[in-house]
């Protein structure tokens, strides 16, 4: 099987994402009370098992991580490139 010399990022552990979180004085039930769903939606979130991006940014946010150091292979966001760019081009 060939070996590809590109390093890929892995995903933080869900245990230093809580750990993060405690120091900022949060915890999975606070987040969920903020926005109005459930605990397990945002364990769910944590561990990578479904995507919700305002929880993502929420908790990238207030753990002091970039949301691309927490989750590199989930949440690769590049901008599209503008009106005026893409006339450019053409």
């Amino acid at each position: 099987m060939p070996t590809s010399n590109k390093k890929t990022k892995e995903n933080m552990h869900p245990a230093d994402i809580n750990c993060a979180l405690i120091k900022a004085g949060l915890n999975h039930k606070k987040i969920a009370t903020h926005f109005d769903i459930s605990s397990t939606t945002v364990r769910n979130v944590i561990l990578g098992k479904v995507k919700v991006h305002r929880v993502a940014t929420y908790i990238a946010e207030k753990s002091g991580y970039a949301i691309d150091d927490i989750w590199p292979d989930q949440y690769n966001y590049t901008p599209r490139e503008t009106f005026k760019e893409r006339c450019e081009r053409a």
